[in-house]
């Protein structure tokens, strides 16, 4: 941990081992060369976490497996998508994408999966989960996010809030007893899962893109003088606090990067704020620039299962401000690279906090946020590969 009082969690061990002898863990990963991976999203590669999640993890399963296969709704227009779109109930930004059964299945079958990764509890997961088991390969459901809290927040104004969270949890506890093995990054969600009836849970990390890897890396910060965000313009963001940090802190400059159902209250906010840029939605190379760019990341969330772009941004150097909430300060190997918002703490008392350090406990709280999130995306990798060996195994 950090030697100032920068605020802390409660934390299990961090390192996820799915098997307790260790060399037959090395054997699985070994194995997993002969594998033939499908990864089934309803999320369009690239868009929102779960879509960025699976499209990197993708890229990094590509050397290490036989084959690997994304199923996702078309990342543009597409003339020969054969599935349906709807807008998300409470949110007009994005869509609710229903694949075409026939499509699905005869893809599935033509790539001849070992094990297939069930992204989500929509109809793209139900029916890939359904398709599997037909063709005898093993299958994962990934368990991302407590859609009934999110239905809680977009819901509740509607009055149904509370029927919708008892579909929800009815749903999952259906899906939970269909996998081998359900998957989560929140050690908080283990239990969740293992009380809907999942007969295995695994703990995973989150995988991150090559080039955030790859590229030349920045100098480390030794001040607080530009803040970067990275996400949904979404109620569970806590974008006030962000906005009132930019008030309190006129000398400091706030990027925001992300489109959401907030958006035009954001943008009216920031035209009152000369140190705030809403930038909208941009790409991930644009979203590494702006993270090199800064000198932290902020992530107040009220309701945040991991925390993805604060990830990725310690991997590049930069420390993240987070709250109690993100499920990344679960993760004892990330902590020393974390500031924790205290209970009841404003983000702008907490920024006022960091930017007390001096230089150098500024530039070692980013080298340790370098060096342990660092680590952890080389596990997550091999993780990653021996639950699917494993889940592929029993399957046959």
């Amino acid at each position: 941990m950090t030697d100032v009082p920068l605020g802390s969690v409660e934390v299990d061990p961090a390192i996820p081992v799915p098997i307790a002898d260790a060399d037959a863990e090395r054997a699985l990963v070994e194995r997993a060369s002969t594998l033939r991976v499908a990864l089934v999203s309803d999320a369009i590669p690239g868009r929102n976490g779960v879509g960025t999640y699976y499209d990197d993890l993708a890229a990094n399963l590509r050397d290490h497996v036989e084959g690997v296969a994304l199923f996702a709704p078309p990342q543009a227009p597409d003339p020969d998508y054969a599935g349906l779109e709807v807008p998300m109930p409470g949110d007009p930004t994005q869509k609710l994408y229903l694949p075409s059964p026939a499509r699905l299945h005869d893809d599935l079958r033509r790539f001849r999966p070992d094990v297939v990764v069930a992204a989500t509890p929509w109809l793209y997961g139900v029916l890939s989960i359904f398709m599997a088991r037909r063709i005898g390969a093993g299958v994962c459901i990934g368990y991302h996010t407590q859609i009934d809290r999110l239905l809680e927040m977009y819901w509740e104004r509607f009055g149904m809030g509370s029927a919708a969270q008892r579909v929800v949890a009815m749903w999952d506890r259906l899906l939970f007893r269909f996998g081998d093995v359900v998957l989560v990054h929140n050690e908080r969600l283990i239990e969740a899962a293992r009380t809907g009836g999942a007969r295995r849970v695994s703990l995973v990390g989150t995988p991150v893109p090559r080039a955030f890897l790859d590229a030349p890396l920045p100098e480390l910060p030794t001040t607080i003088e530009t803040i970067v965000f990275v996400g949904r313009l979404a109620p569970e963001k806590e974008l006030g606090q962000i906005l009132e940090a930019a008030e309190r802190h006129a000398d400091v400059d706030f990027v925001l990067a992300g489109d959401g159902p907030l958006r035009s209250e954001v943008d009216a906010r920031s035209r009152e704020l000369a140190n705030v840029d809403v930038l909208g939605w941009v790409d991930r190379d644009e979203v590494r620039r702006r993270i090199d760019g800064a000198d932290a990341i902020v992530l107040p969330s009220r309701y945040e299962t991991f925390g993805s772009a604060a990830f990725e941004a310690m991997i590049r150097g930069r420390p993240a401000i987070v709250s109690r909430n993100c499920g990344l300060t679960r993760w004892s190997t990330l902590q020393p690279g974390i500031v924790v918002m205290k209970e009841d703490e404003r983000l702008a008392d907490t920024l006022e906090r960091v930017r007390a350090l001096g230089p150098a406990k500024v530039e070692a709280l980013a080298r340790r946020a370098r060096e342990g999130s660092r680590a952890l995306s080389d596990r997550t990798v091999e993780h990653w590969l021996a639950v699917l060996t494993r889940t592929a195994d029993q399957a046959r």
